[in-house]
């Protein structure tokens, strides 16, 4: 049952920092597209947070992804 728990605080975590970074995206850029609203989604904290770094100094949504394998 802890291990189920556990799961899902960090499933919890995972989601709440990628609705972070999708406001702040929209906020910044406009309209998210539905390919990146996803990508954000399925990756995992890690990731969304190594792209919330890159938003600092993004000039364009796709700044955030350069160098990012797409199967993330």
């Amino acid at each position: 049952i802890e291990k189920g728990i556990e799961q899902g605080i960090e499933q919890g975590i995972e989601q709440g920092v990628a609705r972070v970074l999708l406001e702040q995206l929209a906020q910044k850029f406009g309209t998210v597209s539905k390919e990146i609203q996803d990508r954000v989604s399925e990756a995992d904290a890690e990731t969304v947070l190594r792209w919330a770094k890159r938003l600092l100094n993004a000039e364009r949504i796709e700044d955030l992804f350069d160098g990012d394998d797409q199967a993330e």
